[in-house]
């Protein structure tokens, strides 16, 4: 955004006043402090009005409750024309217009202010114009609480406007300042928190916020914000999903209905996939905003992922009657006349009369060409991804289609490179999961490795522990493949995977103890008697031990599993003749 040079100037020169005030008296020379010591104690003391004092450190604290106690304070005291008690009260209207402004019906109106002080300036000429960096070239310790929150509230009120990074740096520095004069306020970490969304420091923003309501548990405006992020962003996990559907449930119990807040509480219940849980709040948002299109839309996905796919069509038809433009609509229709109707033509006649009203928007070609490929028709379907990708080079979506082509079909080669630049943008679990399976098949061992530590340590699922384990050991990483196996069966739950870790342990100590590692292999049978691998393996152990008897008896037990294998019928057979040469009776 462009402004101009007067504005700029006096936006500068009003930053500077403010903030050469603000830090005044911060060093001083060992003579210097003595004479304002001295100063100061033949100065006679003045005297605090306590209405004023517990006014500011209710504004301070920064909740709306606290926010409107300090403007009752000011006008039961009277002092809505005096000169700090107006500034307090000035200052606590425009904190609570600018975080809660939900609840303004709330905010006690305040006759006879009068204030034209140095904050109500600095919103007023500022609401609107260009940021100029902070001058601070001295510490914070002697600055005023609440200017250095000042420009941190205009970054909050004007979020249209695009701030330079140093800018917003500074502000961070400032909002430490704050931080450090009230270590209770949630005011600080909330407006970092700001400033961290528009660096888009995605981790600090969730630190911050969190640590918000660390110190306020009922500050609802990080509630939102930190369910915002969960819900709306990806990669999303089920432990996420729940925190923003209790943050959003209990916001809803603070403030009057929002229909933005039940939408996001209905996403976090589809997401979740409790698709009943999740039209409750969706028709809530309705009955707030009946005549929102984005909420239909949001009913209608409900209806189509819980499998009612005519209520869904019905619904898509009602939206598209409304608007014919619509275009989430024209997309879910067009899907959903391809996989629930069989209506091929049909729906490809949908996207290429929408590619005509949307010819720059990748989501119809994309859409196109995902339909083309699941009907069996490669080329084309390939044809449409590049005019996607085209449309927008790295399109996430539209490379994770192509991805899956090329495993589809064993391009390990291919999948690699579209696998690059994806990793390039995301890292989600799902990612990290294709990029070990491709490394797997192309037997690079250290990349595997590295994708499936990344798994192991992202702790979403008890299978990756497995995936960790068994590439240690493919690369001849023993110990630490037997560590991350010990630690594994004490702590995980699953009776699949503990019987995998207990198989795995037994192919890395057979050698060195095989005593050991028939224990782990009856122990792996009895977590899972279907563990073919497991089976197999105690098979050829005892084999190898010349107890051929008890190795027939798990090959029948793989053969009956596997009745068209050939190869296992071949070792059951060599096994049986093997223990009738010795002697060993075969059931």
């Amino acid at each position: 955004m462009k402004y101009s040079n007067n504005a700029a100037m006096l936006h500068a020169l009003v930053l500077t006043i403010l903030f050469t005030a603000a830090f005044t008296g911060c060093s001083t020379t060992p003579k210097k402090a003595e004479k304002k010591i001295e100063a100061v104690r033949i100065k006679p003391v003045q005297w605090v009005n306590p209405d004023i004092e517990q006014a500011r450190a209710l504004l301070k604290q920064g909740s709306y409750s606290s926010l409107i106690q300090a403007i009752e304070r000011i006008k039961s005291a009277g002092l809505t024309e005096d000169p700090s008690g107006s500034e307090i009260a000035y200052l606590a209207e425009n904190l609570y217009k600018i975080i809660y402004p939900e609840i303004t019906d709330k905010l006690p109106s305040i006759k006879n202010l009068r204030y034209s002080g140095r904050y109500k300036k600095y919103f007023d000429d500022f609401y609107n114009s260009g940021p100029e960096e902070p001058s601070i070239t001295t510490s914070e310790s002697g600055a005023d609480f609440f200017k250095l929150l000042l420009p941190a509230l205009i970054l909050l009120k004007n979020t249209a406007i695009q701030f330079p990074e140093d800018y917003l740096k500074k502000i961070i520095y400032m909002l430490k300042g704050a931080s450090g004069k009230d270590v209770n306020s949630v005011l600080p970490p909330y407006l970092t928190a700001a400033a961290d969304k528009v660096l888009k420091n995605r981790s600090k923003e969730i630190e911050n916020l969190k640590k918000s309501l660390s110190l306020d548990p009922a500050f609802y405006p990080a509630k939102i914000k930190l369910a915002r992020i969960y819900t709306l962003s990806s990669p999303k996990s089920m432990e996420t999903l729940k925190t923003a559907k209790s943050l959003l449930e209990e916001t809803l119990k603070q403030i009057p209905p929002e229909a933005d807040i039940y939408k996001m509480l209905a996403l976090a219940y589809l997401y979740m996939h409790e698709y009943s849980k999740a039209m409750v709040p969706a028709a809530k948002a309705l009955m707030i905003s009946p005549g929102r299109i984005d909420l239909l839309i949001l009913r209608a996905r409900i209806l189509k992922d819980s499998g009612r796919t005519d209520q869904a069509m019905r619904m898509y038809s009602l939206v598209l009657k409304i608007n014919p433009k619509e275009k989430d609509a024209l997309l879910a229709k067009a899907e959903l006349l391809f996989s629930h109707e069989n209506k091929l033509a049909d729906a490809l006649t949908i996207l290429s009369e929408a590619r005509k009203i949307y010819p720059k928007d990748p989501s119809f070609p994309e859409l196109k060409g995902s339909i083309l490929l699941k009907a069996g028709r490669d080329n084309e379907g390939l044809k449409e991804l590049s005019i996607a990708l085209d449309l927008q080079p790295g399109r996430l979506s539209v490379l994770r289609l192509l991805l899956q082509n090329a495993i589809s079909m064993k391009r390990w080669i291919q999948g690699a490179i579209y696998l690059s630049q994806i990793l390039e943008q995301s890292e989600s679990e799902d990612d990290l999961n294709l990029a070990y399976t491709i490394f797997n098949n192309l037997g690079d061992t250290r990349q595997a490795l590295v994708y499936a530590e990344k798994l192991y340590k992202s702790e979403t699922k008890e299978k990756y522990t497995g995936f960790y384990a068994r590439e240690l050991h493919a690369d001849g990483k023993d110990k630490e493949a037997l560590q991350i196996i010990q630690k594994g069966l004490k702590k995980l739950h699953s009776s699949k995977v503990k019987s995998n870790l207990y198989r795995l342990r037994a192919y890395i100590t057979e050698k060195t103890d095989r005593k050991a590692a028939l224990q782990d292999l009856r122990n792996s049978l009895l977590l899972n008697p279907d563990n073919f691998g497991s089976i197999i393996k105690i098979a050829q152990v005892y084999t190898n031990m010349r107890m051929y008897r008890k190795a027939t008896l798990y090959l029948k037990h793989a053969v009956s599993m596997q009745p068209n294998n050939p190869g296992l019928k071949i070792q059951l057979n060599q096994a049986e003749s093997a223990a009738e040469d010795t002697g060993q009776k075969t059931e």
